[in-house]
């Protein structure tokens, strides 16, 4: 397993996993390349209370840590999941998966909520 913490050197590698999940979706006509980059720099260069995990160029889950809307405890809730076509079904989903939930209990989180 060979998940880590991406960092702003990760800009590009993410963008380009943001950008090929974006072409999947009905929302490619609502950001462009640049913004796209510029939104994930900004959200790995100020990384207070949100991460992104890369599995090399295989995938990537992103997510925050926010309170609880009914209560006094942390949730972290994913905001991006995408495993590469070519490395689905071979674990890859779930190890990134295991990772943001262990990240979240090592932040004091007591739920995950996946969207």
């Amino acid at each position: 397993m060979d998940i880590r913490k991406a960092t702003a050197d990760d800009i590009e590698v993410v963008t380009r996993m943001a950008y090929n999940f974006l072409q999947t979706t009905d929302y490619l006509e609502y950001t462009d390349p640049q913004t796209l980059g510029e939104l994930i720099a900004s959200f790995l260069i100020d990384e207070h209370q949100r991460i992104a995990l890369l599995n090399g160029n295989k995938g990537l889950i992103a997510g925050f840590i926010s309170p609880f809307v009914f209560g006094k405890v942390l949730v972290a809730t994913e905001l991006a999941f995408w495993v590469e076509p070519d490395y689905r079904s071979k674990g890859v989903g779930l190890d990134l998966i295991n990772a943001f939930e262990n990240w979240a209990k090592e932040q004091g989180c007591k739920l995950v909520n996946m969207i």
